[in-house]
């Protein structure tokens, strides 16, 4: 069990925002006293809310554009695991506000010490991907130096 200020801290997140989530149901929580808690399972369900509702049905007669998906990997090399934290921060903030017509999306973030290299994995639809990509240009343009 966590609390709001444990996920706060888990997701990079303010804990408002987590309470505004708790209140709209986006993130499932109980109360506790005066004090929410939330199960690990609660909290895997948001943060891959997609992969734990299931997979959407896929038709073959459904559009393209409807049944496609795509995904996009990035590296960062040796010493950039702060810069790592920040892409994902930038990138949970992207699903958590994302649009609802970009259909299904997920985000993982690898960190492999032993070499020091760090793999942010996107996959989902065009228009999700093309939005994530776009949040990943400002990013590296704001972080140039």
């Amino acid at each position: 069990m966590y609390t709001v200020a444990e996920v706060a801290e888990l997701l990079k997140l303010h804990p408002k925002t987590v309470l505004r989530h708790i209140r709209t149901g986006r993130l499932a929580a109980r109360k506790a006293g005066r004090s929410w808690r939330i199960t690990q399972d609660a909290l895997r369900a948001y943060t891959h809310a997609e992969l734990a509702s299931g997979p959407a049905a896929i038709r073959p007669d459904m559009p393209l554009g409807e049944r496609l998906r795509v995904s996009a990997v990035f590296e960062i090399p040796e010493g950039g695991a702060e810069d790592a934290q920040r892409l994902a921060a930038s990138l949970m903030a992207l699903m958590n506000c994302k649009d609802p017509s970009w259909g299904p999306a997920r985000f993982d973030v690898v960190h492999q010490p032993e070499t020091g290299v760090s793999r942010a994995v996107l996959y989902g639809t065009p228009a999700f991907l093309s939005a994530a990509l776009s949040a990943v240009e400002v990013f590296v343009s704001d972080n140039a130096s």
